[in-house]
């Protein structure tokens, strides 16, 4: 009896420290009650806080500012001269400007405004400064609506900065050079009247616009200076942009909005590419910057070829000819003038029709061993006449008699 009464008593003494604590836990208005359920409430919203900064955060992200890449006036007019840009070797060529190659290659061209090429350069810093701004203040349209950006970082920064050029600077193709892509249009080489429609300096001028050898060279310079890695591409008879980090390649075409498109669709526009072509790396091959200083003298040779400066567009199809070896366009260029340079020099005869470009899909190697069978079969014409009292022969009239 005395022994079931000491196991009671036990077994109370048991339960009540058992359920002392639990009963203080559990209790709101004992003092360890109450601050078990003002952390918990703390927590909790503590965790609703967090979530709720993450969420803006998340919807207004912007892209952090890059510094803009500016040309100081100290290397405004480095390289100083054309000739001293085509003696550059292609890791100094890697730190020009792609605008100041352009630019320094349409100086004294016919059509080309007379504005400094400083003044051209800090026009551009303007509008990468612009762009900018604007790219950062109109992140979160892309953060809230990818989908209409094309889910793309790279379209929405490409995208914005076409936006600003147009919609601020006023700046788009000049629509009397708009023509469809056909071998009349192209035999047409009025489209090389102006430089400043081919050149880069009709769209940093009041002239405010240019064409599809012009237009993707402004988006490449501007977009460089806010570290985009753009590239220049060569289509036949066209340039365009490519986006290419080594992670992300997309071509840009921006001379009507911007649109994208792949590798196949410049194939056969505007004119085709055969597939020999391309594997020679003539076409469709992001340019490095030694084939982009070519492109631009080829322009520069087409420019001086309308105006039938002929000397000096074999000088410029020429130094394409060098900077980019064996390209079959740069080939027929400085072979279209020499070819007119030699009807110019022999004007005793008629002068044979100048080849059109529908002869460029041709072997180039074979034209140029037409010119010179052409120049063989000709050359009695070079010989000067006899002169039995070898006196010496002078100008007469600003021309040498004949």
């Amino acid at each position: 009896m005395s022994q079931s009464r000491r196991e009671r008593r036990a077994l109370a003494r048991v339960n009540r420290k058992a359920e002392q604590p639990v009963d203080e836990a559990a209790s709101p208005n004992s003092p360890s009650g109450a601050r078990s359920f003002r952390f918990a409430g703390t927590f909790l919203t503590g965790v609703i806080l967090g979530i709720g900064i993450g969420f803006w955060m998340s919807s207004n992200k912007k892209i952090e500012p890059v510094p803009v890449q500016t040309v100081s006036k100290e290397q405004d007019h480095t390289p100083l001269t054309l000739g001293r840009l085509t003696e550059l070797s292609e890791n100094e060529l890697n730190s020009v400007d792609v605008a100041l190659m352009n630019l320094l290659c349409s100086e004294g061209l016919p059509g080309r405004g007379q504005t400094a090429i400083s003044s051209y350069m800090l026009a551009l810093d303007r509008m990468a400064k612009a762009v900018q701004a604007e790219t950062v203040r109109n992140y979160h349209r892309f953060v809230q609506k990818p989908a209409e950006y094309e889910n793309s970082e790279e379209f929405y920064k490409v995208v914005l900065m076409n936006t600003v050029l147009g919609q601020d600077f006023g700046l788009r193709y000049n629509p009397d050079k708009i023509a469809a892509p056909t071998i009349e249009n192209l035999r047409d080489k009025s489209f090389f009247e102006r430089a400043d429609d081919v050149f880069v300096s009709g769209l940093l001028s009041e002239h405010k616009m240019g064409t599809c050898s012009s237009m993707p060279v402004l988006l490449v310079a501007i977009g460089r200076r806010l570290g985009y890695p753009l590239k220049l591409v060569a289509a036949k008879g066209h340039l365009f942009c490519r986006w290419d980090d080594g992670k992300v390649r997309r071509n840009f075409e921006c001379t009507n909005g911007i649109s994208c498109y792949p590798d196949s669709h410049y194939r056969n526009w505007p004119f085709p590419v055969t597939d020999e072509e391309v594997k020679a790396g003539w076409y469709l091959r992001s340019l490095s910057p030694r084939e982009e200083l070519a492109a631009f003298m080829a322009l520069r040779g087409q420019v001086l070829s309308f105006h039938k400066r002929t000397v000096e567009a074999i000088v410029a199809h020429a130094q394409a000819n060098i900077l980019h070896p064996g390209h079959p366009n740069y080939q027929i260029g400085l072979a279209e003038a020499s070819r007119r340079e030699s009807a110019v020099l022999m004007s005793s005869g008629p002068a044979e029709a100048p080849m059109v470009y529908s002869q460029r899909n041709s072997d180039p190697l074979a034209e140029l061993q037409a010119l010179n069978e052409f120049n063989a079969r000709n050359q009695h014409r070079w010989q000067p006449p006899p002169n039995p009292r070898n006196q010496p022969r002078t100008p007469s009239f600003g021309k040498f008699p004949r």
